[in-house]
């Protein structure tokens, strides 16, 4: 067994996730593939979340030089829809590109994602999966209504306001980060806040699904993993047989593992020895994805699986703007004039910021992931004033007045203070 397995494993994991309820557990023997359960989504706006998964992953690959990978595409779409609704103009059809929303109105978007989210909210006792949205503004900043309530409306976002100066709010927000992910991230805002910070959008995702079929510990073992430039390691793998949904093709060979009641799967792949992850990477496209799904099919099996724990983290500009939003990152350019009442404060996206966390372990699969989106202006010039100091040691000029009336009472030039 090679390295390949661990790498793909979280990824296509995560792609899963971003898909929504959307896997089945095994089928009959005399079913085909994996099909969709029933969703309340519409195909073409499910499709386009794939898409954008597929799109943003291999952008990713290239700035991690074959390290290990874990996204939440799903999260980082939820959190870019939030700051989508405040955009306009070309910054607006940018991230209509990006987000593989084209032809899609915002209202039909917001509506889409708030049922995709309640959607995903599970029934099944042996499957946990929580969605957060929030939005902290900064204290004294007039946001514009339209937006505030999109947000909250759609995506059942926390509104709070906050005085970035101090160094309780990133604690604050922080705070929220760990609630909402169950402690697996603690951190995504560092401190102090830049004084040009004005917003931060976050989505918080946390999954905690038990396997259909946990693996017996007693079967688990210690046994080589192939690295690559051939090192090895001793590593422990989890053992199953049984029925699986299982799928050979040339280049590699793949099995589905259902969470609880099965509306939830992990997928592995694993590239054949002739072969490379490099080079199954290369195939990684939506309409691939289609089609390997629709090729599963129930089959008697032996999986191994290792056991593997990983926190990871990324900032995501490089990745969008190389799929079409760049135009969001630029100071003077991006257009978000619809969050602000004060339409000369030029905000745009100053940091996509990922973090995730994953645990596979005999029992099932624990799973987190947060997306902030951290708005700023030009020059806030948020910084309290220095203390003055004025000494009146030279003539000057006084006025006496009545701020009721706004009369004014006496008024003089003092050149000789005199006793």
């Amino acid at each position: 067994m090679k390295q390949v397995l661990s790498l793909l494993l979280i990824m296509m994991f995560t792609i899963t996730t971003a898909c929504g309820a959307s896997l089945t557990k095994p089928k009959l023997e005399s079913d085909k593939g994996v099909t969709n359960m029933s969703s309340k989504q519409p195909t073409d706006l499910m499709n386009s979340r794939t898409t954008f998964a597929f799109s943003i992953y291999p952008h990713l690959l290239k700035e991690q030089q074959n390290e290990n990978t874990f996204i939440s595409p799903v999260s980082i779409m939820l959190a870019l829809m939030m700051a989508y609704n405040g955009s306009d103009g070309e910054t607006r059809e940018a991230m209509q590109t990006a987000l593989k929303l084209d032809g899609v109105s915002l209202k039909e978007a917001n509506q889409a994602n708030q049922t995709l989210m309640q959607d995903m909210e599970k029934s099944d006792e042996h499957v946990q999966l929580q969605i957060a949205n929030s939005l902290w503004g900064r204290e004294g900043i007039a946001f514009e209504e339209a937006f505030m309530n999109r947000v909250q409306d759609y995506y059942d976002a926390e509104v709070q306001s906050l005085d970035f100066d101090q160094l309780e709010a990133s604690k604050t927000i922080n705070q929220w980060v760990s609630d909402q992910t169950n402690d697996k991230i603690k951190k995504i805002v560092g401190d102090p806040i830049s004084k040009d910070t004005i917003l931060f959008l976050i989505n918080a995702i946390y999954f905690n699904g038990k396997w259909e079929k946990p693996f017996d510990p007693k079967l688990t073992e210690d046994d080589t993993f192939h690295m690559l430039d051939s090192d090895t390691k001793q590593h422990p793998y989890m053992n199953q047989n049984g029925k699986f949904q299982y799928y050979q093709a040339d280049t590699f060979q793949a099995a589905a593992l259902p969470y609880g009641d099965g509306a939830t799967s992990m997928y592995i792949f694993l590239p054949e020895e002739a072969s490379s992850l490099q080079e199954f990477h290369k195939q990684l496209t939506a309409d691939n994805w289609a089609s390997w799904l629709s090729s599963f099919q129930e089959q008697k099996g032996v999986v191994a699986l290792p056991k593997f724990k990983l926190e990871y983290e990324l900032e995501l500009k490089n990745a969008l703007s190389a799929i079409g939003m760049g135009v969001a990152f630029e100071d003077g350019k991006a257009d978000f004039t619809n969050i602000v009442i004060d339409k000369a404060s030029s905000p745009f996206i100053s940091s996509v910021k990922h973090k995730t966390y994953v645990d596979v372990h005999e029992e099932g699969t624990e799973a987190a992931a947060v997306t902030a989106i951290e708005v700023s202006v030009t020059s806030l010039n948020t910084n309290a004033p220095e203390p003055f100091e004025m000494k009146v040691d030279r003539p000057f000029f006084i006025v006496i007045r009545d701020n009721q009336t706004e009369a004014i009472l006496f008024m003089g030039s003092i050149f000789e203070p005199k006793l």
